[in-house]
């Protein structure tokens, strides 16, 4: 018997390590998956807060649902490492069949919303649900598999607070690996379907391989263990003593504890990912080492405190402890958020750095600024799981309980971040208020420390609070006009300024323009700014969008090239509001009506400063403004349109190449009426001569008649296509140049006669297809430009 036991413990010491790798890829793989279906999902159903929050809540709630089920069934479960293989398994069958379940929804959408006078919190909340049904089944399994599995690692409570750090840990850093690999290296390499497609054969051969591996550790257990007593309940000891009564009511409170600090978390990675992007960029590769950042230092604490926690026996009070400190380091981080424009622009971002250098320097800023706050969150999960553990054979249940309580904390922290805090108090207060959640958190679960004596504890708390309201106190408001700065963009220009004037770095960053409007909206931070030469500026998370001179030639010309050439047209589209001088532009034709798609309600409120401009061009009687997404409603409406404009913003910002795909284009020829014709912004500047073929050529496989224009010399250009043979009535557009307001705005546009308006046509389709030969098209699946 003594040999069987032996062979058996061998046996599980070689099957432990391989199976922790395939949790590390399993996790891997759920953050790739995320990725994945949130950029499948928002295609369906709009690139939007509400969109993003949607498929958030819904990827957080199967993960939650999952945990707290296999808790549940723990006792069901006799073999666990079995268990573990098959939701492998459904996890990749079921990635293989969501595509295709996505794209379904389309069609029902559709017809909801054009035949459904539903409002528009009505339809959000019915795609919620719809999307929440179709994420729910994959994150179930995949929230089930730590609980499943900490039974099979956790045998004794010596070890149990090590065996869940470590499982917590290795699934957080195979997390890790997944944040970086699909923004760095998947999606750009193989695309999204192929990143799919490896996801999901990754997570099936995990299943087989678990599944094989099950059979012999199984075998071998149940002979090591026939000599062992059976049917006895193995009772711990809590965490400062034996079970009590007083026991269940300390775990109520570290699990609402939990709870709330994982409010707080959420509340600070949206609240640090908007704050940081103003710095480092809106780019996928921004976001990306993010996300990357924060989940590192979760899986840091989680490995590190592991080895800590069997060894304690004050548990409670290092878990309040924990909490004071997640919120008390988030406070300190703020003032240094506050200045992060101007030492990221300091150490940075110089014209001769290469792009892999500058990504690697921004990581090394933004990992250090997180690494504390997060590395307490990852170290709170295996610490409160010890303490509310009380029978080590259903370990899983307590588990799956505190990870249930996180992730449905998380939950509300998303949505209350993303639809009430940030845009009704901003970034820098929603901080606040999470650092106070950890700080209550701290008290709260202080109060309930068996260790300590009620003096004691209450003077704890008074301590912590006062330490709190001592690093609160010395933050000042951050300065909008470096928050907006854009040092990705225009460092160069700050540095020249500096130099020139021989002044700070910052100071040179204020002066470089006056602020003028400043708004945290739902979707991005907003700014209007006034330069020292007089231009007016119209800036998106830091990054000028438009303005009222150095780009009016281009707004201009977005307006009046497509409604020369389409005389009659009646019934008009424009993507992207801006600064409103392209709609302006538009009312100065004899149109009958004009949608507006504008996903930025701060957008239309920054407008306002461009009334001298744009002639108030939102009250014309004409006009009708959608706030939502462009492709969102190209893909759903009835409506047909005589002209459509798009001008967002570039293609490189995330969630935009969205707007220039051979999908996105084929959408909008579906809404054009007969004889209708789309106008298209590109631009030629930061952008690869590659690219650039790469728009036109896709632009040209959708409209067979094309023909591109410059707006202005190597920088904007627009794209002119239209599914029939455009014949251009040049009579007509001289006698439209004759219009008194349309001269003006051509003047404005150094365009004096029609000669210097034909100047303008620089390429036609008979050239086109020999100009992008070999330039490869840009689908959704490719994502070429979101990631060039």
């Amino acid at each position: 018997m003594k040999n069987v036991t032996q062979k058996g413990n061998l046996l599980a010491s070689r099957t432990r390590p391989l199976i922790l790798s395939f949790l590390f890829l399993s996790g891997s793989c759920g953050l790739i998956y995320e990725i994945l279906w949130m950029k499948m999902l928002t295609l369906i159903i709009g690139n939007t807060v509400f969109s993003i929050t949607t498929v958030l809540t819904s990827f957080m709630g199967g993960l939650a649902l999952g945990s707290f089920l296999a808790g549940r069934l723990e006792d069901r479960i006799n073999d666990p490492l079995r268990t573990f293989g098959i939701l492998e398994g459904g996890i990749g069958a079921y990635a293989l069949l969501l595509p295709f379940l996505i794209a379904g929804t389309e069609p029902l959408f559709r017809f909801i919303y054009q035949n459904l006078d539903l409002s528009f919190y009505a339809f959000s909340l019915l795609r919620f649900s719809i999307c929440g049904i179709i994420l729910l089944v994959p994150t179930t399994l995949m929230g089930a598999t730590l609980p499943v599995l900490s039974r099979y690692f956790v045998k004794r409570d010596t070890h149990l607070g090590w065996s869940i750090g470590m499982l917590y840990g290795v699934n957080t850093f195979g997390a890790v690996l997944g944040s970086f690999a699909a923004g760095f290296i998947l999606i750009p390499i193989l695309g999204i379907t192929r990143t799919i497609y490896t996801a999901a054969f990754l997570n099936l051969l995990i299943g087989a391989s678990v599944l094989v591996l099950s059979q012999n550790s199984l075998q071998a257990e149940t002979s090591g263990n026939k000599d062992k007593s059976k049917g006895k309940k193995q009772k711990m000891e809590g965490a400062e003593g034996p079970v009590q009564g007083g026991w269940r009511a300390i775990t109520f409170v570290v699990m609402a504890g939990i709870g709330i600090s994982g409010v707080a978390a959420m509340i600070y990675q949206i609240a640090w990912t908007r704050v940081i992007s103003l710095s480092i960029g809106s780019s996928v590769y921004a976001f990306s080492l993010i996300v990357t950042a924060f989940i590192c230092g979760l899986a840091l604490g989680s490995l590190v405190i592991g080895r800590f926690i069997d060894r304690r026996r004050d548990l409670v009070l290092g878990l309040a402890l924990m909490e004071g400190t997640i919120g008390i380091s988030a406070l300190l981080v703020v003032p240094a958020l506050g200045r992060l424009p101007i030492f990221i622009a300091e150490a940075v971002f110089n014209s001769f750095n290469s792009f892999k250098y500058i990504h690697f320097v921004e990581f090394a800023i933004i990992f250090p600024l997180m690494l504390i706050p997060t590395f307490i969150m990852g170290a709170a999960i295996p610490l409160a799981t010890k303490i509310c553990t009380t029978d080590i054979k259903r370990v899983g249940r307590f588990f799956g309980n505190v990870y249930a309580m996180d992730t449905f904390g998380a939950i509300i922290g998303a949505v209350l971040a993303g639809f009430l805090l940030i845009p009704w108090l901003g970034t820098q207060n929603s901080i606040f208020i999470a650092a106070a959640m950890n700080i209550t958190a701290a008290s709260i679960i202080l109060l309930h420390a068996p260790t300590l004596s009620r003096p004691r504890r209450v003077a704890g708390v008074m301590l912590i609070a006062a330490i709190a309201l001592l690093a609160w106190r010395p933050v000042s408001t951050w300065d909008a006009s470096i928050l907006t700065s854009g040092p990705y963009l225009y460092t160069d220009e700050y540095k020249d300024i500096s130099a020139k004037k021989g002044i700070d770095l910052g100071v040179a960053m204020k002066e470089a323009h006056q602020l003028l409007y400043f708004e945290e909206g739902l979707h991005a931070i907003v700014s209007v700014e006034k330069t020292p030469e007089g231009d007016l500026a119209l800036d998106i998370n830091g990054k000028t969008d438009a303005s009222a001179r150095s780009d009016a030639t281009t707004q201009l010309m977005l307006g009046h090239l497509p409604l020369l050439l389409h005389q009659g047209a009646r019934d008009v589209l424009i993507i992207g509001l801006g600064s409103g001088m392209t709609l302006g532009a538009v009312e100065r034709h004899p149109v009958k009506a004009v949608d507006v798609l504008e996903i930025e309600e701060a957008v239309v409120e920054a407008g306002k400063y461009f009334r001298d401009f744009t002639g108030d061009a939102l009250n014309d009687p004409r006009v009708n403004l959608i706030v939502a997404d462009g492709r969102n409603h190209l893909a759903l409406t009835r409506r047909q349109y005589d002209v459509i404009i798009s001008e967002p913003s570039n293609p490189w910002v995330s969630g935009m190449a969205n707007l220039f795909t051979r999908e996105f284009f084929d959408l909008a020829k579906q809404r054009l009426s007969k004889g209708g014709l789309m106008c298209q912004w590109v631009h030629a500047y930061s952008m690869s001569s590659v690219d650039f073929k790469t728009l036109v050529r896709t632009f040209n496989a959708v409209f067979p008649n094309v023909s591109v224009w410059e707006a202005s010399l190597g920088g904007d250009y627009l794209l002119i296509g239209s599914p029939q043979d455009l014949k251009i009535d040049y009579r007509m557009i001289i006698d439209r140049l004759g219009d008194e307001r349309i001269r003006a705005d051509m003047g404005r546009m150094n365009i004096r006669d029609i000669a210097s308006f034909i100047n303008r046509l620089i390429i036609t389709e008979d050239a086109i297809a020999q100009y992008t030969k070999g330039a490869p098209l840009h689908t959704d699946d490719n994502a070429l430009l979101e990631y060039s």
